[in-house]
Order: structure tokens, then sequence, then C-alpha cells
């Protein structure tokens, strides 16, 4: 498990993190980030997704939600949308400790090729 200092995450800034999910569980979170802070922090984040399109007005995409949760695993602050491929995440975190941003897939995943995701932080 990979634990991102936010106060030194040089590797986070620069570029974001990506990652692609090729298949998943219906219902089921894809993908943990884990945030270590010092002190209290505005936690600002984003993830996107590549959407499949066929070049017609037919575009489809899985719905991917987006959430924070403490060491406890309580939901703290949740993000969701039905009609993009954009989440963002604006939360006042009021205390230190460990952290996860996860990526929740909302019903099924969406074709057979795999979802191209990033997630930037600041």
């Amino acid at each position: 498990m990979k634990i991102h200092n936010l106060e030194k995450a040089h590797d986070i800034y620069w570029g974001g993190i990506e990652f692609s999910i090729s298949s998943a569980s219906a219902n089921s979170v894809v993908q943990q980030i884990y945030l270590s802070l010092s002190q209290p922090k505005n936690i600002r984040a984003s993830l996107t997704w590549l959407i499949d399109c066929n070049k017609s007005t037919n575009v489809s995409f899985s719905n991917y939600d987006f959430r924070l949760v403490d060491s406890n695993g309580i939901v703290i602050k949740s993000v969701s949308s039905t009609y993009n491929n954009l989440e963002f995440l604006d939360y006042d975190v009021t205390s230190a400790g460990l952290y996860a941003l996860e990526v929740y897939l909302s019903g099924s995943k969406i074709g057979s090729s795999s979802d191209v995701c990033s997630i930037s932080i600041n």
C-alpha cells in the first residue's frame, strides 16, 4: 500500500495518478489512493476517465463515483454525477490522519475495453 504524503507529494502534483480498469464487479471500489495528512487540509481532487465513443451520437461510459474515507473506512465525502466522465471532490479535512480516495464503480462496467482513468490532487 503506497501512502501519499500531501505535504511532499511531488508524484501527485506532477501529472496525477493514472490507472486502467479492465474488469470490475458492479457496485464496488475499484481503486484506492491513500493519503497521509499531518495537519488539517483542504483536499481538492478530480477523477476523469475516457469515454468509449464509436464516432456517432452513441456514447457510452461506465459510471464511477469518487469518495473520501477516513481511517475507519467511514465515507466522509462522496461525489457522483451520472451524465459525464468527471468527478470533483472538495473537502476540508479537520484533523490529521490517514485517509483514502476511493473510485467506486456505480452499476456495471460498460464495454469490453479498459477504462483509462486519472486522478489529480491539489
